[in-house]
């Protein structure tokens, strides 16, 4: 006698049970420790942090001075096994921006006393210039008789630039050494230039000239001057080129005229 059997589990095209397939294993989620709390790493001037439309976080502090130690992720956040990965990143990025700030501030202070005396020896410099060309120009309206005098009055003005040159190279340097000192804290992106401070002071820096902080130091290169100087030394070089041909013509029309009187004394 036949009997069926009620099958409790699907045939698949083999003709046996169908087994359903199991979920593979995943690896659990990291989680924070219980006793994980990155706050007791935060800066003192921090505030809080929020998302923000530029950057993915914007972070806020209470102003820096400049006068603080520089900001530097504590060692023990790193050594710190409660932490996560993504709260010692957040840790990171906190203590850049808590450095951009600090680098301004640094600047600002840094900075203040070498302004002032920039602006006075920028002004110095000026003058100096000024003086140099008027000396240049007026030996063009010298009498013969009088040339030695103007030429002495011309090497006063020569000397007088140029110690006004280097003492604004001096100060242009120091400007320009804590420029780049707070370019490479805060990065190229996060430059505080120095006119802007010179302006927060008071002081219309425009047209100052000052260049990198390589610029002025000092080269084995033969013949190496700091920028001012080296224009200064330039400037001076073609006047006296100018007043050596102007002297060679001056010899010459003189050489032509003695001979021309001479000609015509002999013809009388």
């Amino acid at each position: 006698m036949t009997t069926t059997r009620t099958l409790t589990q699907r045939l698949d095209d083999s003709g046996l049970p169908h087994r359903a397939a199991t979920a593979p294993l995943l690896p659990k989620p990291t989680t924070a420790s219980p006793q994980s709390d990155p706050s007791r790493y935060h800066h003192p001037h921090f505030l809080g942090s929020e998302p923000g439309w530029h950057v993915s976080i914007r972070y806020y502090f209470t102003p820096f001075t400049g006068r603080e130690r520089r900001p530097a992720v504590p060692d023990a956040a790193f050594a710190d096994r409660t932490l996560t990965s993504s709260q010692r990143c957040e840790l990171v990025e906190q203590y850049r921006e808590a450095e951009a700030l600090w680098s301004m501030a640094h600047l600002r202070v840094e900075a203040r006393a070498a302004l002032g005396l920039a602006d006075e020896r920028w002004q110095r410099l000026l003058i100096a210039r000024e003086a140099l060309n008027a000396a240049f120009q007026a030996l063009f309206r010298t009498s013969d008789g009088r040339w030695k005098a103007a030429l002495l009055r011309l090497t006063f003005a020569e000397a007088a630039t140029r110690v006004a040159a280097k003492a604004w190279d001096q100060v242009a340097g120091q400007l320009a050494q804590l420029a780049a000192d707070q370019v490479r804290v805060a990065g190229g992106h996060r430059e505080l230039p120095i006119t802007t401070v010179a302006r927060e002071i008071g002081l219309d820096a425009s047209a100052w000239r000052i260049g990198l902080a390589e610029d002025y130091q000092p080269r084995p290169d033969a013949g190496w001057q700091s920028p001012a100087l080296g224009e200064v030394t330039r400037v001076i070089a073609e006047q006296r080129l100018h007043i050596h041909e102007a002297a060679n013509l001056h010899e010459v029309i003189r050489g032509r005229d003695e001979q021309v009187t001479e000609a015509l004394t002999s013809t009388i």
